[in-house]
């Protein structure tokens, strides 16, 4: 009986892996939840005004800044939990964050301007009878087309260096190459992101695993069927002697369109960062 309890034990694991998730998932949330607040504000004001609210338009830009490099970190450490890699959740995440910043934070606003447009093309095909149903259908098909790539793109992210528009169409080859996992993980996701919505009359209820889980475990989910096709294109190498500085230098020539310039600009945040002094 009391080998349940060991620390090498399969329950401990699972312990240790659920105490991970709800670490990982909290210091995603820290980053997110100012921009999700303000983006929900924003849109119930256009929601009952039917008008565009700069000021609110303005606030959720500024203060979501920092969401696409907190999913970047948060798949960066999910990655690594799935395959069984020793990961130092907070240290891992915050490397990813500011390793990743930059093209993270525009990759997110490119995704928050598409789907303002796709709303207010919505609300306009809806409410008016003079567009055909095809543009409706079209717009339909925008919409799940950046699904896919909002999937991946922040997984691809995390693991591979390279320019935005080669990690937005790598994202983009990657789902088609991932069917039909890739709409397993969209249907994953529509859940998570609908469930709040659709079951409004339990949010008291499941608000408190939104907190402790919203994030990481349909990351997790996903992060089960995407690691496979990673491995495709990730160098040949034994994962478990590498440190996390040598993973992200080995990521940056793993897919095609990485350079020299843009390995030795990683290798310089790694150095500057001192990433290969602490690890233990």
């Amino acid at each position: 009986m009391s080998k349940i309890f060991d620390l090498d034990s399969p329950l401990m694991r699972i312990l240790n892996k659920v105490a991970d998730l709800m670490i990982l998932n909290l210091a995603t949330l820290l980053f997110c939840l100012p921009g999700i607040f303000s983006g929900y504000v924003a849109l119930q004001i256009y929601m009952d005004e039917n008008v565009i609210n700069i000021p609110s338009i303005l606030l959720f830009v500024v203060l979501s800044i920092p969401i696409g490099s907190a999913l970047t970190g948060m798949h960066f450490v999910l990655l690594k939990m799935v395959r069984g890699d020793e990961a130092y959740i907070i240290k891992d995440f915050w490397k990813s964050f500011k390793l990743n910043f930059k093209q993270a934070s525009v990759i997110w606003l490119m995704f928050e301007i598409a789907g303002l447009l796709l709303l207010i093309d919505y609300r306009i095909y809806m409410g008016s009878d003079t567009f055909p149903k095809v543009m409706l259908v079209m717009t339909g098909v925008v919409a799940i087309i950046i699904l896919i790539v909002y999937i991946y793109v922040f997984p691809v992210l995390s693991r591979f260096s390279n320019t935005i528009g080669n990690t937005l169409k790598n994202a983009f080859l990657m789902s088609i190459l991932g069917l039909p996992r890739t709409v397993v993980m969209m249907i994953i996701t529509v859940i998570s992101f609908l469930l709040p919505v659709v079951a409004a009359s339990l949010i008291y209820r499941i608000f408190p695993i939104y907190i402790l889980f919203g994030f990481t475990l349909p990351g997790f989910l996903c992060a089960l069927l995407y690691s496979p096709l990673f491995k495709r294109f990730e160098p040949e190498e034994k994962k478990e002697e590498m440190s996390t500085e040598e993973e992200l230098l080995e990521a940056a020539r793993a897919i095609q369109g990485a350079d020299d310039e843009e390995y030795d600009k990683v290798a310089k945040i790694i150095q500057d960062d001192g990433m290969g002094e602490d690890e233990e």
